[in-house]
């Protein structure tokens, strides 16, 4: 039987245990076109019962669009599994990693387990795409462990100004209060922004995309970064410019993260694009960097130490891990000269902007240009790039402004999020908290707009600095 073509699947049955596969005619009469999905049946079933497979496999042509949902954790009976079902027709396979029951998830040490395996479920995917010529995907929940995105949440808010926290207990916390906004924050960040999680200076003419590569071509350029240099990222995300820079230059990068979350997906992202044998990420603190003295030929940090309680700290840090000779080039964010601290919708905005991007204090550019200084570095040179970018950087979150390629950060782009994160939390599809969460990121992008239109803010303050030879050179 050949798989026919179908409606994409807008609306699906969903299977569930000991229900689904006895009433897939009837859910078919209630719905011409929906998706059915079968119950999960374990590989290791498939391949077992190979010479009985009409009891599980078959179904009748009435069904289709059918789905076959598989589970198991061994690669080369998932591959049999997949070559055996071929026969039947289904016009897609699902590898099942939502299963809660402990039978599975605990025994079975498969279905929801394998969430905390995601290496393991690439590879999977791997094995079942190369042996069916059938569209396949992924079950998976929005949760495995004990964590509380709600509860974290609370205490992230718990140290700006909306519940009382003070500037100090963020500095004196900041670990803990960067964590929690990145736990909460990344996955709106990537759905709306792609995988390099900043700003660019940028031309007419010019995609926001275009713009953010150049962002990252040119601090590699600026670093001189030669073939197989050994290069540190400072707070590198989830390594969208990690993977730019080693491809463009063609040097081993290592990307500092402090956040179990973001190196996670950074990783599987490394996978993705065959860079995680050239590319690694560290988790630690870039206060307290785990690397030996004199470790890298470039360090570099995009919209990053921001997030440090104290610059000088943390200039002093990546100084040590840097070879003599070599530079750190950065783009940081920070207060302009224009901004008036006794200013109150000064004040405010720059509130709005802490809050909803995680930062215990904004500095002004001159304090961190000291900082450099105090630190050991000589500086190259330095310079607010915002102040001559021909497109201003905070357009693509300006609400008067309709771009149908970053249609997501737009006004009508951001209400429809809005709504559908709304949606989602109301039936349970997304955690508790997730709307709140929304709601002080959109806080964030009206005091960044507001922040840049007013000249008060920039993302991009740059600088080269470089890290004598040996005191007095």
């Amino acid at each position: 039987m050949v798989a026919e073509r179908y409606l994409p699947p807008w609306f699906s049955v969903a299977p569930m245990m000991d229900w689904t596969d006895h009433h897939r005619t009837l859910a078919r009469l209630i719905s011409k076109h929906a998706w059915l999905y079968t119950e999960m049946l374990a590989a290791e079933t498939i391949v077992y019962q190979k010479d009985n497979l009409d009891r599980f496999l078959a179904f009748s042509p009435e069904q289709h669009p059918i789905v076959l949902q598989i589970g198991g954790n061994n690669l080369e009976n998932i591959a049999k599994a997949t070559e055996l079902a071929n026969p039947y027709g289904y016009d897609e396979i699902n590898f099942n990693c939502g299963c809660p029951s402990p039978k599975v998830a605990g025994h079975g040490c498969f279905g929801v387990s394998l969430m905390l395996d995601p290496k393991f479920v690439g590879e999977a995917m791997s094995v079942i795409a190369a042996n069916t010529n059938v569209p396949v995907s992924v079950k998976c929940r929005i949760g495995v462990d004990n964590r509380d995105s709600y509860n974290e949440l609370c205490k992230y808010e718990k140290y700006h100004g909306c519940t009382g926290g003070e500037e100090e207990e963020r500095k004196a916390n900041y670990t803990d209060m960067v964590n929690k906004y990145y736990d909460l924050s990344t996955s709106f960040y990537e759905f709306g922004w792609g995988e390099s999680f900043h700003f660019a200076h940028r031309w007419k003419g010019e995609s926001l995309k275009e713009s953010i590569k150049r962002h990252e071509h040119f601090l590699a350029l600026q670093l001189g970064l030669k073939p197989g240099q050994k290069v540190l990222d400072v707070g590198c995300g989830i390594g969208g410019p990690l993977r730019e820079i080693a491809r463009f230059s063609s040097t081993s990068v290592t990307g500092l993260n402090n956040n179990e979350y973001q190196i996670t997906r950074g990783k599987e992202l490394n996978r993705v694009v065959g860079v995680d044998k050239t590319c690694d990420f560290v988790k630690a603190d870039f206060m307290k960097m785990p690397f030996p003295d004199n470790s890298f030929d470039a360090v570099y940090a995009i919209e990053a130490t921001c997030h440090a309680p104290d610059a000088y700290g943390c200039y002093k840090e990546i100084y040590r891990v840097l070879k003599p000779g070599q530079c750190f080039a950065a783009y940081e964010w920070c207060m302009t000269d224009s901004f008036d601290p006794q200013n109150k919708e000064h004040q405010r905005i720059k509130a709005e902007i802490e809050i909803g991007d995680g930062l215990p204090d904004i500095r002004f550019s001159r304090q961190c240009l000291d900082a450099l200084k105090q630190a050991g570095f000589e500086v190259i040179w330095e310079k607010d790039l915002a102040t001559e970018s021909p497109v201003t950087w905070y357009m693509p979150l300006d609400t008067n402004h309709f771009s149908l390629s970053t249609f997501r950060l737009t006004a009508v782009g951001r209400f429809c999020t809005r709504n559908l994160v709304k949606f989602l939390e109301y039936v349970g599809l997304a955690p508790k908290g997730s709307q709140r969460v929304q709601d002080f990121l959109e806080k964030a992008a009206e005091g960044l707009v507001e922040g840049g239109r007013k000249e008060i803010f920039t993302p991009m303050y740059f600088f080269l600095v470089r890290k004598p030879l040996s005191d007095g050179q």
